[in-house]
């Protein structure tokens, strides 16, 4: 591949700068004489400021007065100095085509320039017809006047130039020819001299069809190129992407085992929609400091039933209170402070079904029977001299 651009000899110094308002465009016009390939840009920044970051870069085909490409935000490192972007695929530009490349901000920006001699374009491209320079405004391009020759902005346009065969030579370009008849048998006006022998004719010929098969070549290449570049951004976006959302996913799940500032703390849900930690909260509230406040909310009452001597209850509960109504005689208030003890009034046992786990005493007329590890399926209640009383089933509902 070999690269050459309008000012890749130029080593004179900035002279100035000029702004252009929101919605204009500053650039330069160049022809590409040979079939060529537009690579990209270097561009003169003029200062550090975010303004003068160029939004955009872009390609105009002057004679059919449309926009060819755009290089969106190209990348720099912010200094003042020469920068490069290039396009995501070389743009190919036919021969004989006048293209004007244009900086852009839609903020307004400043754009260099330098008022000594113009360079002189490398082979196969020049100036277009004098005007070196172009205007933007909206959607109207326009020409500077010709008479600004020796004012030119700093953008530079990069050609790979490896697809370009060159024409035979005119009759111009014998400078210093001492027979108009070895001019005339150079010039390529009709390509009939020589045509036979090898020279010119047949070699101008020869150049002209394998520059033709090159250049259909390297469109088939470029299209490849340009779609396996395609490809690859959209791999690359795809894998951006996950990347990203697999990070997402891990933070998120770090922070609802250990909580986001690793404190702790838990925030996963069940198939029911109830927060994980909200059910620990119940469990813990269940277990521990089960009757403090008993029985406001978020206590309730789900069942209530009488029994006189024994009771199989199937009703699920929390905590069961008993009261007696009345109790044998030979089981005396054995109670020292206020507060009625009769030892052995009756035992009691959670039940599940035809399953009771082991006997627990009950010694008071007025008792609450709970159950260390949680909520009770139903209750088994026997008195051991007789008796009667109420019971009531109440859930903490957290």
């Amino acid at each position: 591949m070999t690269e050459v651009s309008f000012l890749q000899n130029w080593s004179g110094t900035i002279n100035g700068n000029q702004s252009f308002a929101a919605g204009e465009s500053l650039g330069i016009n160049v022809v590409v004489e040979l079939q060529s390939y537009l690579k990209g840009f270097r561009y003169y920044r003029h200062s550090t400021a975010s303004i003068d970051q160029i939004s955009d870069f872009q390609v105009y085909k002057w004679s059919a007065g449309g926009l060819l490409s755009v290089v969106l935000h190209p990348s720099d490192n912010g200094s003042v100095g020469w920068h490069r972007c290039d396009l995501a695929s070389p743009l190919l530009i036919p021969g004989g085509t006048e293209i004007q490349i244009a900086g852009f901000l839609p903020t307004g920006c400043h754009l260099d320039w330098n008022n000594g001699a113009v360079p002189t374009p490398p082979p196969g491209f020049s100036w277009f017809n004098g005007h070196h320079r172009m205007f933007q405004a909206s959607s109207s391009v326009a020409f500077c006047p010709s008479g600004d020759n020796n004012f030119f902005y700093l953008i530079d346009p990069i050609f790979d130039t490896d697809a370009i065969v060159p024409a035979p030579s005119t009759s111009g370009d014998v400078t210093s020819a001492v027979d108009n008849g070895l001019a005339d048998w150079l010039s390529e006006a009709d390509h009939t001299h020589g045509a036979g022998d090898g020279m010119p004719y047949d070699t101008w010929q020869t150049g002209l069809d394998t520059n033709t098969k090159v250049s259909s070549g390297l469109n088939l290449a470029g299209g490849m190129q340009a779609l396996s570049d395609s490809l690859a951004h959209t791999l690359q976006m795809a894998s951006d992407y996950v990347a990203g959302r697999t990070a997402t996913y891990f933070t998120d799940l770090k922070n609802r085992l250990i909580g986001a500032s690793g404190g702790g703390g838990s925030a996963f849900f069940g198939p029911d929609g109830t927060q994980v930690s909200a059910g620990v909260e119940a469990l813990l509230a269940r277990s521990t400091n089960a009757q403090v406040g008993f029985p406001a909310a978020p206590w309730a009452k789900t069942a209530e039933t009488d029994f006189d001597g024994c009771l199989a209850w199937d009703e699920p509960a929390d905590l069961y209170t008993v009261a007696f109504a009345t109790t044998p005689p030979t089981i005396p208030d054995n109670g020292q402070c206020g507060v009625p003890v009769r030892y052995r009034l009756a035992w009691w046992t959670p039940l599940n079904g035809d399953f009771a786990q082991e006997r627990r005493w009950i010694d008071f007329e007025k008792a609450h029977l709970v159950n260390p590890a949680g909520r009770m399926p139903g209750l088994l209640l026997q008195t051991y001299l007789g008796g009667t009383g109420h019971v009531e089933a109440w859930t903490l509902n957290v």
